[in-house]
């Protein structure tokens, strides 16, 4: 079974969320899949310092102790 994960960005289940149900109906008219939904506005997720450590000496040493890693967790 294959399995989609929608990300929504948006505070409000309204037209983003109802869109992206809509997309789930028609998928699984195709085929059997496990659909998720995450929700972004249930994590705490900061903005980017632009510091660049990231990108000089690896993500592990991020400044930012923000639920990102949850949510990259959940991609995998």
């Amino acid at each position: 079974m294959k399995k989609v994960t929608a990300f929504i960005g948006s505070a409000q289940k309204k037209a983003t969320y109802e869109a992206v149900r809509e997309f789930e109906r028609n998928l699984k008219s195709y085929t059997d899949i496990e659909f998720e939904y995450v929700f972004l506005k249930d994590y705490r997720i900061e903005f980017c310092r632009g510091c660049k450590l990231c990108f000089n000496k690896g993500e592990e040493l991020c400044p930012l102790r923000d639920d990102r890693d949850l949510v990259i967790e959940g991609m995998v």
